[in-house]
């Protein structure tokens, strides 16, 4: 079931999959301006066995806020989500797994924040 989590002032769609006690992944998508969808339909229901899977729709893309054409907005602030996304959910780290563009983002996010990660499967 997913829900918006307002994060560094802008509303990010997010989807979780799991028990909240289990280990965390964190997928990111592929575009930019793909979408989690077929993730979550397909592959995170399976995870979730043994992971929290928790899955969002990156900034600016289907259910997440827009930007706005006057907006200043760049990888940063993908990667600003993603920490913030973290703390607001108490997860201590987690595993990044990236398709795609969220490949891009998994690895700048681990050099950004090593010590949020566990893992990094691009």
């Amino acid at each position: 079931m997913g829900r918006l989590i307002n994060v560094c002032g802008v509303h990010i769609y997010v989807e979780e999959f799991g028990k909240t006690n289990e280990e965390a992944l964190l997928y990111l998508h592929g575009g930019p301006g793909a979408s989690c969808i077929d993730f979550c339909y397909y592959q995170a229901k399976a995870l979730s066995e043994k992971l929290r899977v928790i899955a969002l729709d990156q900034r600016g893309v289907l259910r997440s806020d827009p930007i706005m054409s006057n907006e200043k907005f760049g990888v940063d602030d993908i990667i600003s989500d993603c920490e913030a996304l973290r703390k607001e959910l108490g997860i201590e780290n987690w595993t990044v797994l990236g398709h795609s563009f969220g490949g891009y983002i998994a690895l700048n996010y681990a050099y950004e924040y090593p010590m949020s990660v566990k893992k990094s499967d691009l």
